[in-house]
């Protein structure tokens, strides 16, 4: 494996980890119980219950809800370096269709 690969597997582990652990840390600011979070998502209590363990995968749709649902900023769920890179890279788009 190359190092370009290596660093995007690094990427997405450490983007992963950043998910997980702004919405475990957001569910636990947030006061709400489990069973209230898994009714305004419709995510099951105990699919809720492993995924906040962190031994269930968050899935996109899923990641949307818990993300409206404890109000989180996206850009506290990317973390601040991808946040500034997806800009980045958004600016740069822009430039080139002007």
């Amino acid at each position: 494996m190359d190092n370009k690969c290596d660093m995007t597997i690094d990427k997405t582990e450490t983007l992963l980890a950043n998910i997980r652990n702004t919405i475990i840390e957001y569910y636990r600011r947030s006061g709400l119980m489990q069973k209230a979070i898994s009714a305004r998502t419709g995510i099951k209590p105990s699919q809720l219950c492993l995924l906040l363990k962190g031994k269930r995968a968050i899935f996109a749709d899923e990641l949307v809800l818990l993300i409206a649902v404890l109000e989180i900023p996206l850009q506290e769920i990317f973390g601040a370096d991808l946040w500034r890179e997806y800009h980045l890279r958004m600016q740069a788009q822009r430039a080139r269709t002007l």
